[in-house]
Formats: structure tokens, sequence, C-alpha cells
């Protein structure tokens, strides 16, 4: 099999990541909820946080479909099938990146045994 060569006219996958902002200072619950529903969490810092916060019941299914989600989108998947993957990945055992990888690389192994 052939080796790839990198191609330097291409932008690198992970663009360089900019100086994360300040997490603001909150007057109650209700503004700090608003804040991260309409705010994406991965554009602040976090380190100096301590405190660990556990989602339960409503918030908690709030938070898993946002996650899904958005892995979704960024596998380029409907949230369905990213469910059904999960699914299938927990009965078998694995994690689901590792079944999606899998099925990828089977993929991959039978379209270049036919060239």
């Amino acid at each position: 099999m052939p080796k790839l060569k990198k191609d330097s006219s291409r932008p690198s996958a992970s663009p360089k990541r900019t100086s994360l902002k300040p997490i603001p200072e909150f007057k109650s619950l209700e503004e700090e909820a608003h804040f991260w529903d309409t705010h994406d969490t991965t554009e602040y810092a976090w380190e100096d946080l301590d405190e660990i916060i556990e989602a339960a019941g409503p918030l908690k299914a709030r938070v898993e479909k946002r996650r899904i989600e958005r892995l979704a989108a960024l596998l380029k998947l409907a949230p369905k099938q990213l469910r059904a993957a999960q699914r299938i990945a927990r009965r078998k055992g694995v994690t689901s990146d590792t079944l999606i990888k899998t099925w990828i690389n089977d993929g991959l192994r039978r379209e270049s045994a036919g060239i």
C-alpha cells in the first residue's frame, strides 16, 4: 500500500485555538443558566473552577441530547444514526468511537480490495 504524503497546501485539520474567554460573574442561577444556554462552553476558560456539577432529571436529559447533537454534527451524522451506533456499541461492549472507527476501517479495506 503506498504511503500518503501530507498536503502542505491544505490547512491543518485542527485550527489554532485562540485564547479562551473568562467566565463572567452572574447575579443569579437563572442568569447563568440563560448564559450557558446561549453560549458555547468550549470558548470559556474553566481551569479555575474546582466545583463538580452534576445534572439530574430534565437537565441531564437536555445536556445529553445537546451532547449527542453536537457530536453527530461533528461527524456529519443524524443524531438518530449516532444513537443507533451507541446502542450497537453498548451491546458489543465497546465505545461508539471504537465501533465507528472499525466500520470505517472495514469499509476502507473492502473498497481497497476492489481496486
